[in-house]
């Protein structure tokens, strides 16, 4: 793996050459967190990355984390299928500005005129990604519509856990005319140091299903890619959460293997 990083009108590039797999993948997040420290507008051009992995990703969402706290902006270009489907999966490409096409050496890649917003320049079209709104809903996927836990509630509240301490957060309501799931939130978030356990001060989170507990959720800051027990997530997601979760909704913790999921 390569990279390189240059300026380009208020926006700090990171062209990146070559596979992001495990041998490479903490070297690849401590500069990209590093870049996301020094600049609110960071564009990485993947277009010259043949296989990315999902200790890649972990990188991303940290960077993302750091961003995500001074209102920045993290762009991806030139995105492969492989990664584009990771990314859409998980939900993180709510928090992203996407283009698969081209790479971030074109200043022209975003298209349309741009503004200033945010320590760099943004297009119409980036801003209106980014002005989604997260109640917007999806069929939930049909892996957690088979959990056994989606015959006992109307609202389930999934943290699939997945990459050390990275899980993905969802949030799905029941239909009620035909008993059919849809996903009303999604996120990237984090669990405990130490991974799941019993969550008895031992820096683990609860693995489970049981009735939802406020305490168990926290928004993350850019201290660490971890907590100390709860599940961190990002504040505009865990204020939509605190403001659509029901009595009777039921959260389900475990990795993503043991729920059956798949990205």
């Amino acid at each position: 793996m390569n990279i390189q990083e240059y300026e380009d009108g208020g926006t700090l590039v990171l062209k990146i050459s070559g596979k992001v797999d495990a041998y490479c993948g903490d070297d690849f997040s401590d500069y990209v967190t590093q870049a996301c420290r020094k600049s609110s507008h960071v564009r990485m051009d993947l277009e010259n990355v043949p296989y990315f992995s999902s200790a890649g990703l972990r990188g991303l969402i940290m960077g993302y984390k750091i961003l995500h706290l001074k209102n920045g902006i993290m762009e991806l270009t030139g995105v492969n299928p492989s990664l584009m489907s990771i990314i859409r999966n998980t939900g993180f490409d709510r928090n992203l500005v996407i283009n698969p096409e081209k790479g971030g050496s074109d200043p022209g890649a975003f298209g349309g005129e741009k503004r200033e917003a945010s320590g760099g320049t943004v297009s119409p079209e980036t801003e209106s990604i980014l002005k989604r709104h997260y109640g917007n809903s999806e069929p939930s996927p049909d892996w957690v519509m088979a959990l056994p836990q989606a015959a006992q509630t109307s609202r389930l509240l999934i943290v699939a856990c997945h990459e050390k301490t990275t899980a993905w957060v969802s949030l799905h309501e029941k239909e009620d005319t035909d008993g059919s799931f849809n996903m009303i939130m999604t996120t990237v978030g984090f669990i405990g140091k130490n991974g799941l356990g019993d969550g008895n001060g031992d820096k683990k989170t609860p693995a489970g299903s049981f009735p939802y507990r406020q305490p168990l959720f926290n928004a993350f800051d850019d201290r660490r890619p971890f907590t100390d027990g709860t599940v961190a997530i990002p504040r505009d997601k865990l204020n939509f959460l605190e403001s659509h979760v029901s009595d009777d909704c039921l959260i389900v913790i475990d990795t993503l293997e043991n729920l059956g999921g798949w990205f």
